[in-house]
């Protein structure tokens, strides 16, 4: 399941989600105005880029 987080939450505690997103692997939404804005993930990135399904839309 996707973390979903506030930008202002992003913004004030960006250095602890981003080593979060990279120690998982797990994306994290986040939103601005309660409507997703992005999605922090590389291996999603890299996936996409490469035209593959990503980890968590596997099924």
């Amino acid at each position: 399941m996707t973390r979903v987080v506030s930008a202002t939450h992003a913004r004030v505690r960006f250095d602890e989600l981003i080593s979060r997103v990279a120690e998982t692997h797990e994306p994290v939404t986040v939103e601005r105005d309660g409507e997703p804005y992005v999605v922090l993930s590389v291996e999603t990135y890299r996936c996409l880029q490469e035209g593959q399904t990503p980890p968590l839309a596997r099924s």
